[in-house]
């Protein structure tokens, strides 16, 4: 007998149209990043499902709502003064189904999207408003992105706090030069002011607790930023950690910060996602 295929994850969108100007540009910078790039066809994109659930008229509701299509279902939503004051749009998004692996995350572009009951009542929001006017297209891919690593990569209880399923992001950096502690002491900084975790040594290593092993326990549970200074590839710590998460299977990003030069490159840190 042959089954049914489900991708494990796909992810659905739902607006006012009214709200078009403040909602397009959330959604095309996350359709970049998670959909295939047909420009792109061996660049070893997501290919992530997207489904977009809106109308023509801010009157009227979309035909149909998102649909139970894969292991995973994540619906965002994003509320205003326009769905909550509308009636026909109000039902819509409060009558929305509420199952196991089917996640709401609402995204407030206003304040009166904080308001809505039903099938959102008591989720927070993501805050639109929350967000800096200058770079908001980073600050939406890093806020919706953290929430689709949430519902679709990690397991975890309904008793656990939504902490829990956060990501923690590893900064991995070279102390010789000032390059890679200013660029993972400025990326920290961020991360401090979001629901993410991080890790980074010359905070999160308590006195009297041996090095390696917590640098090895925390990179068992973390995503490694390897922030690749000119001195990064060789100095030993840098390289052990690259080799950690790769002995790990532990996701791998490159910040390519070099000023000058390096040496050698660390082939273990190569052929990875770079930016």
């Amino acid at each position: 007998m042959s089954t049914q295929y489900k991708p494990p994850l796909a992810i659905n969108f739902l607006w006012n149209f009214a709200d078009y100007s403040a909602v397009y540009p959330i959604i095309d910078t996350v359709r970049k990043c998670f959909a295939r790039d047909r420009d792109k066809p061996f660049s070893r994109g997501l290919n992530v499902p997207l489904f977009y659930f809106s109308s023509l008229n801010p009157t009227e509701i979309p035909d149909k709502k998102p649909e139970f299509c894969a292991s995973n279902n994540i619906i965002f939503v994003f509320t205003s003064v326009n769905t909550l004051g509308i009636e026909p749009w109000k039902r819509y998004l409060e009558e929305l189904p509420v199952l196991p692996n089917m996640h709401i995350v609402p995204i407030a572009i206003s304040r009166e999207g904080l308001r809505h009951e039903g099938a959102l009542a008591g989720l927070n929001c993501i805050r639109v408003n929350d967000w800096p006017s200058e770079n908001r297209d980073i600050y939406a891919v890093v806020a919706l992105a953290h929430e689709i690593y949430r519902y679709s990569c990690v397991s975890s209880e309904d008793k656990d706090t939504g902490k829990f399923s956060s990501i923690t992001i590893f900064l991995s950096h070279a102390k010789a030069g000032d390059t890679g502690r200013l660029h993972s002491e400025e990326i920290r900084r961020f991360i401090d002011n979001t629901n993410m975790n991080r890790f980074f040594d010359s905070t999160d290593i308590s006195p009297g607790f041996l090095f390696s092993q917590e640098i090895e326990n925390s990179i068992k549970t973390s995503t490694l930023v390897a922030i690749e200074s000119d001195a990064y590839s060789s100095r030993y710590w840098c390289q052990r950690e690259v080799l950690c998460a790769k002995r790990y299977d532990r996701p791998i990003i490159v910040v390519d910060s070099l000023h000058d030069y390096e040496d050698r490159i660390f082939p273990a840190a190569s052929n990875v996602p770079r930016v």
